[in-house]
């Protein structure tokens, strides 16, 4: 099919098999009018784009985006995304977003997301590890909170795992959690432990739908035996609670995150606090199929120390890996790391193929132009696509992943007016070719963009023409102050 570009105000799309975000629905013609959508004839003579054997969606919006701020957002083509579909993300996962100076850094920083204009739509959380390392007053941050929940911010973070939530008095949370309820907002939290504490970390994580609508971001069990924690997982899946539980998996056995993640340590703590022995019985090399073996350098770093384990690293210096360790993250702070063969791929397939609340992110981020991109996980290209390749063969379950990447996130976290083809909602579209979609991102060629995305409209403008970005076309959300029925 040829390519056209049309950056029109009105647009009539013809013969697309047509998903709302809901259902399949009977055949008929989407018109864009202003940037909405409209289902029926327009006034005039439109421009027409015959789509006739592709399937137009609402654009997909992905959760788990971990850009922290505008400096991580700005000048950033977005390539990774649109050609997967992605019209709008969540940031500030994790429990980080900023790092923030003072309380009037985070309105800032509230005020330039919601003001700019990015690659793709962004809806702001922000994250309670960065708020607590910036105000450290329990009280400030719950009112700094309050001040941007009112301003439409789509709700907090956690990052369990990580300092310094790991270890603040678990009363803090309770009431975040409390203050984002009382805003019909989203608690997005990272769990405490994915290895043999990981049913007890989805326990805990779970635990706050009594107060507020959760998602338990990439829930996933981890190490030698991670039978257990998924097990946990379906179960809490299967129970009710007060509010909404939504988990989101990316189809990957590796990760990769800060090489201090490790070890639990804090942005700017002075490594040489931490005990050898205790490294080398909590750190999350156990996780790794093959322990230190598995934990390879992946940016951050001399390129000569680039795909080099930790275990390699030791043997030729002679050292245990937690001394190794513990001598690049003092050499190398901002190192980041592979973590590789942590999970089964079945189970995280199990997961995304039989839970109807279980919903594809990328754990990625708002990627830079190709030539200088360093994005080190192929997630950040592909996660979206690899879900969307699995199922394009049915109907049925083409829709089923439809839903879980239009109207059920636009729902959980209230953005207003998308996720649905609806007369009036915004013109954020998807146009796909089902049997072109593929994800080609890989480990060893991770910045691989994916393919079958032949067309994607922001607000009415088309971003993405299945070859290239048109500009940054997307725009800052606020979160709904009341839930959206879908």
């Amino acid at each position: 099919m040829t390519t056209r570009r049309f950056k029109v105000s009105s647009l009539r799309i013809a013969n697309a098999r047509i998903h709302d975000g809901v259902n399949w629905i009977a055949s008929c013609d989407v018109w864009i009018d202003g940037g909405r959508i409209s289902l029926s004839p327009i006034a005039g003579a439109p421009r027409i784009y015959d789509a006739k054997g592709l399937v137009l969606s609402p654009g997909f919006i992905d959760v788990h985006n971990m850009s922290r701020g505008p400096w991580q957002m700005v000048d950033r083509p977005g390539a990774n995304l649109l050609s997967q579909g992605v019209t709008s993300v969540v940031t500030g996962n994790c429990g980080m977003s900023g790092p923030f100076s003072d309380a009037e850094a985070i309105r800032d920083h509230i005020i330039q997301i919601q003001s700019g204009k990015w690659a793709v739509n962004v809806l702001p959380l922000l994250g309670h590890g960065s708020l607590v390392t910036a105000l450290g007053s329990h009280p400030d941050v719950l009112a700094v909170l309050e001040s941007a929940l009112l301003a439409g911010i789509g709700g907090v973070s956690f990052g369990l795992m990580y300092e310094p939530e790991l270890s603040l008095d678990p009363s803090r949370f309770e009431d975040v959690a409390s203050l984002i309820g009382s805003f019909d907002g989203v608690l997005a939290i990272h769990m405490r432990s994915e290895g043999r504490e990981a049913p007890d970390s989805v326990a805990e994580a779970a635990a706050f739908r009594d107060k507020c609508r959760v998602t338990l971001l990439h829930a996933k069990a981890c190490g030698p035996s991670p039978h257990a924690g998924f097990a946990s997982i379906r179960r809490l899946l299967a129970q009710n609670g007060a509010h909404p539980l939504i988990v989101t998996e990316y189809p990957y056995v590796s990760t990769n995150t800060h090489l201090r993640a490790l070890a639990s340590l804090d942005e700017g703590q002075d490594p040489t606090t931490l005990d050898i022995e205790r490294i080398e019985s909590v750190g999350l090399h156990r996780l790794a199929r093959r322990g230190w073996e598995g934990v390879t350098l992946s940016s951050n770093v001399p390129d000569s120390l680039v795909g080099l384990s930790i275990a390699e690293l030791a043997r030729n210096d002679s050292r245990r890996p937690a001394q190794k360790y513990l001598e690049l993250i003092a050499a190398f702070p901002q190192a980041r790391a592979l973590y590789h063969d942590v999970t089964e791929l079945s189970m995280l397939w199990d997961l995304l193929d039989n839970e109807p609340h279980c919903i594809p992110a990328s754990d990625g981020y708002i990627s830079k132009r190709l030539d200088v991109d360093d994005s080190e996980h192929p997630r950040n290209f592909g996660a979206i696509s690899s879900c969307v390749q699995r199922y394009s063969g049915s109907w049925e379950l083409l829709g089923s992943v439809l839903r879980k990447v239009t109207s059920l996130p636009a729902a959980h976290y209230r953005i207003p007016s998308r996720g649905r083809i609806v007369d009036g909602y915004i013109a954020d579209l998807t146009l796909i070719d089902p049997e072109q979609v593929r994800a080609v991102a890989t480990y060893e060629q991770p910045r691989r963009l994916a393919s079958g995305v032949v067309g994607v409209w922001l607000g009415g403008n088309l971003a993405w023409d299945g070859t290239s970005v048109l500009g940054s076309l997307g725009e800052g959300l606020r979160s709904a102050n009341e839930g959206l029925e879908v």
